[in-house]
Formats: structure tokens, sequence, C-alpha cells
């Protein structure tokens, strides 16, 4: 797994965790704070993943920027793409 999909992960991890502590807080002021957190943490993570999976793939950091305007719409697109990079051999990694 890259490093982008370990950042998503972490983000959709740490949403969660938020939304589950916020709503057993009981009161209604932490819990709008906790969804503003939550939310905010995860468009982060999504944003900040679909850079680092935009280099990886061998595109600029805009394009990934760009992309992770669109949220998970935008993950997908990064995902499905192509590989800028041509494929390498066992063989020429070890010449």
């Amino acid at each position: 797994m890259s490093k982008g999909y370990g950042i998503v992960l972490g983000g959709l991890i740490l949403f969660l965790g938020i939304l589950y502590y916020s709503g057993h807080q009981g009161n209604q002021k932490s819990i709008g704070l906790g969804l503003e957190a939550a939310f905010l943490i995860l468009s982060l993570g999504i944003w900040t993943g679909c850079i680092f999976i935009a280099i990886d793939k061998g595109y600029s950091w805009l394009e990934g920027f760009i992309c992770g305007m669109f949220g998970p719409l935008g993950l997908l697109i990064l995902t499905l793409s192509r590989n800028r990079h041509p494929p390498v051999s066992p063989v020429e990694e070890n010449s």
C-alpha cells in the first residue's frame, strides 16, 4: 500500500473514532464540534492522500490537489487512473 492510501485510511479511522467519541458525550455542543472536527480530518486525509497518490503514479502534485477537491470521487478517479511510470521488471532492478 502506498503512502497516500495509508494517509486516507488513517483519516478515515480518525473520522470514525471522533464520531464515536463525540456521540457518547451527550450534550449537543460537543456533538456539533465533534462532527466539524471529524469531517475536517477526513477531508484533509483525502486531500493529502490524493496528492501523494498522484505523485506515486507520476502525476504532478497539482493534479492530486485538484482531484482531492472532489473528495471520494477524486480518490476513485486517481485510483483507477494509469501509472505514468513504465513498469520495471525485476531483472532491471538488480542491474
